[in-house]
């Protein structure tokens, strides 16, 4: 996550990355993790543990597509019942 922080500073990026760059800036992010002390990039969280019915909540509220990013962290999401596209 930390790369699209300042991923638009470097020469020669493609458009296709700056825009998705922008995106990362501006999304609220949450990171699962049981050894990160604090968050190191902008608009992010920490939670020690998955709690899919914390993410069930988030999700109804969003009114918009989340993403998971990572194979565990989406295993767990779809062991919870997490809708797949």
């Amino acid at each position: 996550m930390r790369y699209w922080e300042t991923a638009h500073t470097l020469a020669s990026q493609p458009p296709v990355a700056l825009d998705f760059a922008r995106i990362r800036q501006a999304a609220d992010k949450i990171v699962y993790s049981t050894t990160l002390q604090a968050p190191d990039t902008a608009r992010t969280g920490i939670e020690r543990a998955f709690d899919p019915v914390q993410v069930r909540k988030l999700k109804e509220a969003a009114g918009r597509d989340l993403t998971v990013g990572g194979a565990r962290l989406a295993a767990q999401a779809i062991s919870a019942g997490a809708p797949r596209r």
